[in-house]
C-alpha cells in the first residue's frame, strides 16, 4: 500500500493524523488497478469494500464515514463513527466534513479535484474538503473555514489534483468563476492552445487567505502528469479514486 506524505506549513499539533492513498496496493483490477476507494466508478464493489477495509486498518480505525460528493458546498460535522451509513448509496451528500471527536475520520475521494485538509493550531478540530472548480466557485472552502472559525487559527494542506499546467478551460467557465468570486482571476492564465488554464491549488490558496488561513502548504503532485501514481478521471474513464483523510488521535 503506497501513500504520499502530508507536509504541513509548520509542525502540526501532536494529535493530528493524516493519510493520503495512491492507486497502488489494493484489490481492484484494471482499469481501476488497484487501490480504488470509490463505489461509484463501476469497479467491483467487493474489491472497493476490501480496499476501504485495508485503508481503515492502516489508519487504525474501524469506520471511515462515507461522503457522496456532489460538487456542492455542504460541509457536515461528524460526531461519532456511527455517522457512516451502511449502504454506499445512502452516504451523506456533502463535499466536506469536520470533527472535534477523536478517532473519527474526515475523508474525501478525488480523481482530479483538489483535496484540502485543515487543522486548528490550538484546539482539537480537523476537516477534509473535496474541491473541484464548481465547489471552489460556489463556496465549499469558505463553508469549511467558517465551520471551524471558533476553533482558533487554522493551517491547510492542498493535495494532488489536476494542476494549473494541465487544466484547460474555456471562457464560459472563467466568466462563471469570476462572477462568483473575483479573487479567482489570479488562478487563470492564458492557454497557448486557446482558452485558459485554471490552477485549483492557487484558487484555493487565495480563498483560504481571504478567510484568514495564513499557513498553507501545497503538495507538488499533478494527478494527470503522474497518472502512474494517482487516478485521473481526465486521463481515463472509468478509473478509480484515491482518498485523503485526517483525524484526531485518541488520547
Amino acid at each position: 500500500m503506497r501513500t504520499i506524505p502530508v507536509i504541513w506549513p509548520s509542525a502540526p499539533p501532536h494529535w493530528v493524523r493524516t493519510d493520503v492513498s495512491t492507486r497502488h496496493g489494493g484489490h481492484s483490477l484494471a482499469p481501476w488497478d488497484s487501490f480504488n476507494l470509490a463505489f461509484h466508478t463501476q469497479d467491483n464493489p467487493e474489491h472497493v469494500t476490501a480496499n476501504r477495509a485495508a485503508w481503515a486498518e492502516r489508519m487504525g480505525v474501524t469506520n471511515i464515514p462515507l461522503l457522496d460528493h456532489v460538487h456542492g458546498t455542504a460541509v457536515v460535522r461528524l460526531i461519532t463513527e456511527a455517522s457512516e451509513p451502511a449502504p454506499a448509496c445512502t452516504a451523506l451528500q456533502a463535499d466536506g466534513a469536520w470533527t472535534t471527536a477523536s478517532s473519527v475520520v474526515c475523508s474525501v475521494l478525488t480523481g482530479d479535484c483538489l483535496p484540502i485538509l485543515l487543522c486548528s493550531k490550538e484546539q482539537r478540530c480537523v476537516a477534509a474538503v473535496h474541491a473541484g472548480w464548481r465547489g471552489l466557485v460556489q463556496g465549499v472552502v469558505q463553508n469549511a473555514c467558517r465551520a471551524l472559525a471558533d476553533y482558533g487559527p487554522m493551517m491547510a494542506w492542498l493535495g494532488p489534483c489536476h494542476c494549473g499546467r494541465c487544466y484547460a478551460v474555456q471562457q464560459d467557465m472563467k466568466d462563471t468563476a469570476l462572477a462568483a468570486n473575483s479573487v479567482l482571476e489570479q488562478a487563470f492564465t492564458s492557454n497557448p492552445e486557446g482558452g485558459y488554464l485554471f490552477d485549483l491549488q492557487k484558487a484555493a490558496q487565495h480563498i483560504l487567505l481571504a478567510e484568514g488561513v495564513k499557513e498553507i502548504a501545497v503538495a507538488p503532485y499533478c494527478t494527470r502528469e503522474q497518472n502512474d501514481l494517482f487516478y485521473s478521471h481526465r486521463c481515463a474513464a472509468p478509473t478509480g479514486r484515491q482518498g485523503t483523510a485526517i483525524w484526531i488521535a485518541a488520547d
